[in-house]
């Protein structure tokens, strides 16, 4: 991923694409998708097509720490194998991993979106409250002109 959010032009860093915007776009969805197969066979220590509990609580704690999050509750990760485990062989198979994955990023791209619109919504309030101030003002400027110049 060599053109992130780390590469720079014109001495300017370039803005990470949102992630709502990455998932609404098929051939961004791929690549998410195979980065997930790649990180998956990573943490497959016994190559054996499937991630056991030692095996994704790893994966997991590598992922908190890439994001700057503080390290996940081994009971958490858990609950989160048993509830993404269709088969409940105790393991989560390839699919089941990226399903997991997948529901977990659209749940951010959801927030992030969220956000952006209460973010955007609050600048259109500000503007519209700003512009409404200063046509007050002008206006109030307008009279006090025309009051000086009528005497």
């Amino acid at each position: 991923m060599g053109n992130d959010c780390c590469a720079a032009r014109n001495d300017k860093p370039v803005e990470k694409e949102k992630l709502y915007v990455r998932l609404s776009k098929p051939a961004e969805v791929e690549k998410i998708k195979a980065h997930i197969a790649k990180e998956f066979k990573a943490a497959d220590k016994n190559n054996n097509g499937s991630l056991n509990f030692e095996e994704l609580y790893a994966v997991t704690c590598k992922a908190h720490e890439q994001a700057g999050l503080e390290q996940p509750k081994k009971e958490a990760v858990r609950a989160t194998l048993y509830a993404n485990d269709k088969d409940k062989d105790k393991s989560l198979k390839l699919d089941e991993y990226t399903e997991m994955v997948m529901k977990h990023l659209h749940h951010v791209a959801d927030l992030e979106k969220k956000a952006d619109e209460e973010a955007a919504a609050k600048k259109a309030d500000e503007d519209k409250k700003k512009k409404a101030d200063e046509e007050a003002k002008k206006k109030a400027d307008d009279e006090a002109h025309k009051k000086k110049h009528d005497h």
